[in-house]
């Protein structure tokens, strides 16, 4: 399996997840969030540290920060246009 199968397999596999949480269980946002970060926080500090996943997840912070989700959001940073 590639790394470009893997990662869709991966992505089926959390939105089926999250389908499951909020569709089948009602489980708000707030609870889907928790349980989904707790876990992957969990498993990064085992696999590289807590100093490690600490840095893994302020870099996606900044990414999400400096706009990642944007195009979802529909959010835009000042200085920024739709156009």
């Amino acid at each position: 399996m590639t790394d470009t199968e893997r990662k869709a397999l991966c992505d089926m596999l959390m939105a089926r997840a999250t389908e499951l949480m909020a569709g089948e269980i009602g489980a708000p946002i707030a609870m889907m969030l928790d349980t989904m970060v707790t876990y992957t926080a969990a498993h990064a500090c085992a696999h590289l540290g807590s100093p490690g996943a600490a840095k893994a997840f302020r870099i996606a912070a900044g990414k999400i920060d400096a706009g990642l989700f944007h195009s979802v959001t529909g959010e835009i940073l000042p200085g920024e246009s739709r156009h």
